[in-house]
């Protein structure tokens, strides 16, 4: 009776004296724990959060043995496209036991209304990204297929058009999320538009490097792995020829990221290419 009483007079302290927050806090989480949330049982509740623990838990069992079955298969090929195909979606493969999981948690609580609606969107959401993301890293084992390009082009241009279909998938994924929460993305472009000329000319030096680099790439100028040396700027090994700047490696081993303008700008001299090697000797006569 004592210990009822006392229950009794803090419930009325922290009503009196608790903040509304507070109140509006304990309120909702007394109304989930007797009667649910969003028009669910708290049993239903804890069976989809059980659900979606579990799918969590076996994600990485799951991705390794699809993978080691599908390296199984590919492995009596020759071709190292297929390797490298299912490398690089081992990955995305953990997202599906969660996928499985949330779709089953939808299925057994019955949710309906409002909540049904986002849950939903929040689903196709996640496939949407877990698709574009499989694909952007797919894109990778693609250099195998273009592998007769590196001859005519560069491979540092075979990486560029890795890059960009990358960034190009990326940003519909984006568009295609959008696109799910009702969001138009043609008005969001033509703002975007807008914002890009604002952000255009105030950022000169990165078209400026970015074009820089494609007229390297373009006239064969160098290529990873090539000793160069540019007057007044640097000489090394070349390691990556990037976006903005190449990564030229001294012969000190000390890393120097130059940008791509001072290169098409400066005059570089590439050792790898000469076809004879002039040896000053001075010889004394006695």
């Amino acid at each position: 009776m004592e210990r009822r009483m006392a229950l009794t007079q803090s419930s009325s302290w922290f009503e009196q004296n608790a903040p509304d927050w507070a109140r509006e806090s304990a309120t909702f989480i007394g109304n989930i724990w007797n009667d649910g949330a969003y028009g669910l049982t708290y049993g239903e509740i804890t069976i989809a959060v059980v659900i979606i623990m579990i799918a969590l838990m076996i994600r990485g069992l799951f991705a390794r043995l699809i993978v080691k079955t599908i390296m199984r298969l590919a492995s009596g090929t020759k071709s190292g496209f297929d390797d490298a195909l299912v490398q690089s979606i081992a990955t995305p493969l953990k997202i599906v036991p969660v996928i499985i999981g949330i779709y089953i948690a939808l299925q057994v609580t019955n949710i309906s209304g409002e909540a049904e609606i986002y849950a939903t969107r929040i689903l196709r959401s996640i496939i949407t990204l877990a698709v574009f993301w499989t694909l952007s890293r797919a894109v990778h084992a693609f250099e195998y297929l273009f592998a007769g390009l590196r001859d005519a082009l560069s491979p540092a241009a075979v990486d560029w058009m890795v890059k960009a279909l990358q960034i190009i998938l990326i940003v519909l994924g984006l568009g295609a999320v959008a696109e799910q929460w009702g969001i138009q993305i043609a008005p969001l472009l033509a703002g975007l538009g807008v914002l890009g000329i604002a952000v255009g000319l105030g950022a000169q030096d990165l078209f400026k490097n970015l074009i820089s680099g494609l007229l390297i790439i373009s006239e064969k100028r160098f290529i990873p792995g090539e000793w160069v040396k540019a007057d007044g700027v640097v000489e090394g090994t070349v390691e990556k020829i990037n976006f903005r700047s190449t990564l030229i490696r001294r012969f000190d081993k000390s890393p120097v990221y130059v940008p791509n303008s001072a290169l098409s700008d400066a005059a570089v001299t590439n050792f790898s290419r000469m076809t004879h090697r002039r040896i000053k000797w001075v010889v004394g006569v006695e």
